[in-house]
């Protein structure tokens, strides 16, 4: 682990069963987003492919401080 990795958790409804190429090239696309715009958008694509469960995202990028 060091900083700038990117850990991405998701429940099964934002997948929803479906291949996960379009996951791939999103996490690729938007890796300089926000966390927390990156998980929205992640919801919001899962919604736009039809994905219809309950949905949770959460993104955490480390950082250094010092």
């Amino acid at each position: 682990m060091g900083h700038g990795d990117l850990y991405v958790m998701l429940t099964d409804g934002v997948t929803d069963g479906m291949e996960d190429e379009w996951l791939k090239g999103m996490l690729l696309e938007r890796a300089g987003d926000s966390p927390k715009e990156l998980a929205a958008r992640l919801v919001v694509a899962a919604c736009e492919r039809g994905a219809t469960d309950d949905m949770t995202a959460f993104v955490l990028r480390l950082e250094k401080t010092r």
